[in-house]
């Protein structure tokens, strides 16, 4: 299942890729990304994603420096953390691959417990 983030309203797919290069370089610089209920971070070179807040809210995020009112950033991290935790969920449940589209990819076998192996998605480390 690839997930192509895109709110409602306009400016989405532009507000993810911003979110998305910003996110990237959170990566490469050692830093973690927070996406609500998910973690993604290196650990020896190798790309991980772990359950992060188990009731999501505005502060599970890494807030992207961006020229996009917060309220709206907010929004749209919310929804993007429902689909993930929804296809992760799919896919834990009978195997596959999720991808957030920009970010990261991540092949499931069924019931697999996180963290879960991860590889970057249109980019490289």
């Amino acid at each position: 299942m690839a997930l192509h983030p895109n709110p409602k309203g306009r400016g989405g797919p532009s507000l993810w890729e911003a979110l998305s290069l910003q996110y990237r370089d959170h990566l490469r610089a050692g830093y973690r990304v927070d996406l609500g209920g998910w973690r993604l971070y290196f650990l020896g070179g190798k790309l991980r994603l772990e359950r992060h807040c188990q009731a999501v809210n505005p502060a599970c995020f890494t807030f992207g420096a961006l020229p996009v009112e917060k309220a709206r950033q907010d929004r749209f991290l919310m929804e993007l953390s429902a689909l993930l935790d929804r296809a992760l969920g799919e896919a834990a449940q009978t195997g596959g691959t999720v991808t957030l589209s920009r970010l990261f990819r991540v092949e499931l076998r069924r019931n697999q417990a996180p963290p879960y192996p991860a590889a970057p998605s249109g980019w490289k480390p």
